[in-house]
């Protein structure tokens, strides 16, 4: 039977965004094939019953889809954001009422600096803000030497592992999904679970113990340059 209206490419990331899927994953899940579902999530037009394929195939895995792009999963507690400050402010809020620490895997540090609101990184105040509320480790794939200049943030490249097209972050007894829809532009699923909040931990500790310490490997770079200078 066919649903009353169709999704859209945005209901589609959401929706990979909850079941931590890739394009391939949905491909195989819908029997479609990846292009198609590129080309769907990049607002290309694709037929109607690969679209209802793609909708039936996340609904088997307990996705519901609402009018206004909304996106929603019947085992889980969870709420999406459009608004970076919103998610900053839930950041924000969480870490000052739970304390503990706020954990992050993103691609580039671009990616944490446009998720906090600070437009460059000569402008931290936000950063800054967080990690005097909570102790903030961050891994990222991609070393950049504007990276290495964030005191109030740990910081360490992944060496071995291969980053998802999706940043996660947890905090408190929660864990949130930034996908990248165009430049600046983030969709945040935010989850309240303690438990798979907890997995998460783990899986970063394991990767974050596996990474390279950014701020030390800077500062032997500097040591040397000196060293060089003098000689």
């Amino acid at each position: 039977m066919q649903s009353h209206y169709p999704i859209s490419p945005t209901q589609s990331k959401a929706a990979r965004t909850y079941l931590s899927w890739s394009q391939e994953v949905l491909a195989k899940a819908a029997g479609v094939g990846r292009s198609t579902v590129c080309s769907y999530e990049d607002g290309l037009g694709v037929r109607p019953d690969s679209v209802e394929r793609i909708r039936e195939a996340f609904e088997k895995q307990g996705i519901e889809f609402t009018d206004g792009d909304g996106v929603r999963r019947r085992d889980l507690t969870g709420v999406m954001h459009r608004s970076h400050d919103v998610f900053y402010n839930d950041l924000l809020e969480t870490v000052k009422q739970q304390g503990g620490e706020i954990f992050c895997i993103v691609k580039n540090m671009d990616v944490l600096m446009q998720v906090c609101g600070d437009s460059d990184i000569e402008s931290l105040e936000r950063l800054n803000i967080l990690s005097r509320k909570a102790n903030f480790r961050c891994l990222v794939s991609e070393a950049q030497v504007s990276a290495f200049n964030i005191p109030s943030v740990q910081i360490r490249r992944m060496t071995s592992r291969v980053i998802s097209p999706y940043s996660y972050f947890g905090y408190g007894n929660k864990y949130a999904h930034a996908v990248q829809e165009g430049q600046a532009k983030y969709i945040y699923a935010v989850f309240n679970l303690t438990i798979t909040a907890r997995e998460y931990r783990r899986e970063f500790m394991a990767a974050w113990n596996d990474a390279v310490d950014l701020q030390s490997q800077t500062s032997q770079q500097e040591r040397r340059v000196s060293i060089r200078s003098a000689i």
